[in-house]
């Protein structure tokens, strides 16, 4: 099975991507086909990074201080079949590349399915279940005003909304059904 992990690079030492490094590892050891879309830590270029069960491919962030955590609170979770990636481009930015590097963290996601459901190719998968905990939505505002990756993030909100709008008419013309 193919498993595209979207998180903090398997190589900082943030309690993500120590998360993301015994995953990745254990999915390999499985005997998975495994990548990871990383949201912090590799930020230049795609490569392969070592585990002692065969290279895991790792595609870059394109900005900085971001993870996973508040993706979620809007993300629809998903699987990008790679040929799509090479052929097409998951995002506007056209052919091998999966997410646009034009956003500081929000709206990347949303651009990549929309895109895919623009053009026809989006299936959701609807029997997976993902759950995830962020600072402060359990009520605990001291775990959200503690993390800095979090409220940086947070802060490129309005930013992000607006660079969406202004791409949403190519995806709108991308759109195969009406």
């Amino acid at each position: 099975m193919k498993f595209l992990i979207y998180g903090n690079s398997p190589q900082v030492g943030t309690g993500y991507g120590v998360q993301i490094r015994h995953l990745a590892t254990r999915l390999k050891r499985d005997g998975h086909d495994v990548a990871i879309a990383c949201t912090y830590g590799h930020q230049v270029g795609i490569k392969d990074w070592p585990t002692e069960y065969g290279p895991v491919r790792m595609y870059p962030s394109g900005w900085t201080d971001q993870s996973l955590d508040v993706l979620c609170a809007h993300a629809d979770h998903f699987f990008v079949r790679r040929s799509y990636i090479d052929d097409e481009g998951a995002s506007l930015d056209g052919p091998g590349v999966l997410i646009a590097e034009c956003y500081w963290h929000w709206y990347s996601d949303k651009e990549l399915i929309e895109l895919a459901k623009a053009r026809g190719v989006f299936a959701p998968c609807l029997e997976s279940r993902v759950v995830h905990h962020h600072p402060g939505y359990d009520g605990n505002e001291a775990a959200r005003a503690a993390d800095p990756v979090y409220s940086s993030a947070v802060d490129s909100a309005d930013s992000d909304r607006a660079t969406y709008t202004r791409r949403l008419p190519f995806i709108d013309a991308q759109r195969v059904t009406r």
